[in-house]
């Protein structure tokens, strides 16, 4: 049996189907990358500044210090002839040496402070701190088992003091009982006069015992420190009370009573009886003060004690840490930034003491010398020329050079000079004179530069334009990867590298830049590492 079907439902599965795709594509098919990528490998550097210019006869050059100083030696004499690069004088530049000196050592510093970071700690040293650590441990647990000691003899101490307290409290409140026993007794011994007043002073007496009393009796059921502490201070009161109230009674009897001798003498006697019961108390109370005191302080010093013992436990637990963890990102940053800030000191140092010394950029001959060794060099900022020298070179190129790119031109940058003239031929030479003040042409700064051939053909006419290119920095046999390979990412720079089927992020640090558009690569990949060039998510 045949089925047949229609064009249009036809049309709508092959849609269908066209649409699953798409979709399956779109959100669940794994996106490719494609990339370029070129090795990283070995090759020269070189940065470089293009001008143009005209060729003119060779003109006298002043030849003048770049910095200032005291003028040391003077090698040549009116009328000399010179060879190219010979010493002609120098500005005394011991201080220089020396801070050479400490700016290398400096460097050096650092140099081995970043690669024993790098390297991380050594095993020796990991025993040492470990070892310290563990000294710093014992030493906490002798500060808190000190601290628990004197905190326990602390207690030990004031609980005896409180405990043998109690029985001369004991002592002392049945003296204040005596006494008013006896003043009840001879209550009416007193004569009539003296009976209202001398009934009072007993009843406060009375009232005052029996307070003590019942503080001491519940001091002695439960002897806790507050309620003996409570119990000697009603103690106390109470002797007080007698003592005072005794006195009065014993001044009626003296003045206005008909009390006998032996009634007196015996109120005398309990006084005496009082006083030195109040006077124990009172000691009572002042040695459990002291005891408190004493033992605050002792429980003080030995838990400063523990806290000093755990600083330097946790000091010497972060020391250890430290040395057994990697070096952080940011300690690596550090240190390569210090080992940079020590070269450039050293390197600024360098050229400083070349500075200190004017070499012929020609050959030549001295025509002029307007200083005498000994006299101060004012340097660039000079108004005369301190040596002036005659070229052998008949022909210089004077050019231009912007203001952006004169600071990285510098004296004997050599040069590749090209004459329209001579399309097929090129020429050499080098940079003998910047002028220190600027040329404005059309608002915009340039500096006066003097480029001296190195070639004395024939052929060469003053006019001549010439298009000279001055290497201003090369490096030879360093690390290079193409500069569309580089990227920015948190101000830091960053390649991806191919490692198998995947794409890693690494941080680099680069160095000169080349005129083919090639970088120095300092730090983070080797050679033959394959950097991607381009980038597409398919």
């Amino acid at each position: 049996m045949k089925i047949k079907i229609g064009k249009k439902k036809i049309a709508v599965a092959i849609i269908a189907v066209l649409s699953i795709f798409a979709i399956y594509q779109l959100f669940f098919a794994k996106k490719q990358e494609t990339f370029n990528y070129e090795e990283v490998k070995k090759t020269n550097v070189s940065q470089e500044v293009s001008v143009s210019g005209k060729i003119k006869k060779g003109e006298d050059l002043g030849l003048n210090f770049n910095t200032s100083g005291k003028l040391k030696q003077i090698y040549v004499k009116v009328g000399d002839d010179v060879e190219e690069g010979q010493k002609l004088a120098e500005l005394d530049s011991s201080q220089l040496f020396i801070q050479l000196q400490s700016a290398n050592a400096q460097l050096k510093t650092a140099k081995i402070g970043s690669e024993k970071l790098l390297a991380g700690a050594s095993q020796e040293d990991i025993v040492l701190t470990r070892t310290a650590f563990q000294n710093t441990q014992s030493s906490y647990q002798s500060a808190q088992q000190k601290y628990i000691d004197t905190k326990n003899l602390a207690d030990t101490t004031l609980d005896n003091l409180y405990r043998s307290s109690l029985n001369s409290l004991t002592d002392s409140i049945l003296e204040t009982y005596n006494s008013l026993i006896f003043l009840q007794g001879s209550l009416y011994a007193a004569d009539s006069r003296d009976l209202a007043e001398a009934r009072t002073e007993i009843e406060k007496v009375d009232q005052y015992y029996q307070d003590g009393k019942k503080y001491l009796e519940q001091a002695q059921v439960s002897s806790t420190a507050a309620n003996i502490d409570l119990a000697v201070e009603k103690t106390k009161e109470a002797l007080e009370v007698s003592r005072d109230s005794s006195a009065k009674i014993r001044n009626f009897w003296e003045t206005r009573s008909s009390a006998t001798a032996a009634q007196k003498t015996s109120l005398d006697t309990h006084q005496g009886y009082l006083n030195v019961s109040l006077s124990g108390v009172v000691s009572i109370q002042n040695n459990i003060a002291l005891a408190k005191n004493t033992n605050q302080s002792n429980i003080d010093t030995a838990w400063s004690a523990v806290i000093l013992a755990q600083g330097q436990m946790d000091i010497a637990q972060e020391n250890l840490n430290k040395l057994l963890a990697s070096p952080r990102q940011e300690d690596i940053d550090l240190a390569a930034a210090q080992v940079a800030q020590a070269q450039a000191q050293a390197n600024l140092l360098s050229h400083q003491i070349n500075e200190s010394t004017i070499k012929s950029p020609v050959k030549g001959k001295i025509s002029q010398i307007s200083k005498k060794e000994g006299e101060q060099i004012q340097g660039a900022m000079a108004s005369q020329d301190f040596i002036v020298l005659i070229p052998k070179e008949p022909f210089q190129v004077e050019v231009n050079i912007p203001e952006v790119d004169i600071g990285q031109v510098s004296l004997e940058d050599s040069c590749r000079i090209d004459l329209d003239a001579f399309s097929e031929e090129q020429f050499s030479g080098k940079v003998i004179k910047i002028d220190p003040a600027e040329t404005v042409i059309a608002g915009v700064v340039y500096y006066k530069t003097t480029i001296s051939l190195n070639s004395e053909d024939p052929k060469i006419r003053p006019g001549m334009t010439a298009n000279v290119i001055v290497v201003t920095e090369s490096k030879e046999n360093v690390l290079t990867i193409p500069q569309r390979a580089i990227f920015e990412k948190d101000g830091k720079k960053f390649v991806r590298i191919v490692e198998g089927e995947n794409l890693k992020e690494i941080e680099i640090q680069s160095g000169l830049k080349g005129v083919q558009g090639e970088v120095e690569i300092i730090s983070g990949l080797k050679e033959g590492d394959k950097v991607v060039t381009f980038l597409k998510t398919n």
